[in-house]
């Protein structure tokens, strides 16, 4: 995924998501990402083959190191402590952690809701983004 491809699907119109020079203008040293890419981006490869599908027609994503077992699981919402601009050109990893697993009554069953804080770092060291989500599972 690339940033322009990001910036453009998520409705960005400043020209320091596609421009070099407006980015060098604006005081970056390259085009920043936008900062919800990447806590949004849940493969950054060309995606897995159909056949690979999970039942809900997602791949196995950011999440496949842990053991869902066959539930249903749904986004409920993250919060983002943004450190630094992910700028082109920058590698970078994404550690997660498994904050808490805690199951609910809802009105037609039991939920599983999981909280996951994943911390991307530039390979330089440098913190970029702490994203801490709560997945839903069913």
């Amino acid at each position: 995924m690339s940033i322009e491809r990001f910036a453009r699907v998520s409705g960005e119109i400043d020209e320091i998501y596609y421009s070099d020079d407006a980015a060098r203008a604006a005081g970056y040293s390259a085009r920043p990402a936008p900062p919800l890419m990447l806590s949004s981006v849940q493969e950054w490869g060309g995606g897995p083959a159909v056949d690979a599908l999970r039942p809900d027609g997602s791949g196995v994503g950011k999440e496949s190191w842990l053991p869902f077992g066959g539930l249903q699981i749904m986004g409920g919402g993250q919060s983002l402590d943004v450190h630094a601009p992910l700028l082109a050109g920058t590698t970078f990893t994404a550690v997660p952690t498994l904050e808490d697993v805690t199951l609910k009554s809802g009105g037609s069953g039991e939920l599983v809701m999981i909280t996951i804080t994943t911390r991307y770092m530039a390979d330089d060291g440098q913190p970029l983004l702490t994203c801490t989500e709560t997945l839903i599972g069913r």
